[in-house]
């Protein structure tokens, strides 16, 4: 829950959660370059009897459908969600390093090359 930040020279990537009830997290993605605010993508983290799915939509990727992920693995605070039949990613991982800091990284083949894009979050007081 909560608000995380990964900065860069140019802008700040911004992941906001927000508990509904007990199975379910919000959440939202956005871009803040300069003095524009560029929204990215919206997040459930929905818990379905004993599985668990990490569902975004991207509304210029898959239609604005969203796509769903299942969670494979959790352990020693990370949590690998994936999705094989996703052209990519097809696999999302947090890893929550400290109290104020977590890894978001989004991996798997695209066009017959395996890519990994590594996200460095931390929390917004």
């Amino acid at each position: 829950e909560g608000t995380w930040v990964m900065t860069t020279r140019k802008e700040a990537l911004y992941e906001q959660w927000a508990r509904e009830n007990d199975t379910l997290l919000t959440g939202r993605s956005f871009l803040v370059r300069k003095t524009d605010t560029i929204p990215l993508e919206t997040i459930r983290l929905v818990q379905e009897g004993d599985s668990l799915f990490y569902i975004p939509t991207v509304p210029e990727q898959n239609e604005g459908k969203p796509v769903r992920f299942t969670l494979i693995r959790a352990d020693s605070g990370r949590f690998i969600f994936a999705n094989p039949g996703h052209d990519f990613p097809q696999k999302i991982v947090y890893q929550l390093i400290s109290d104020d800091s977590i890894t978001a990284v989004t991996e798997g083949n695209e066009n017959g090359t395996l890519r990994k894009i590594t996200f460095g979050f931390r929390r917004v007081r």
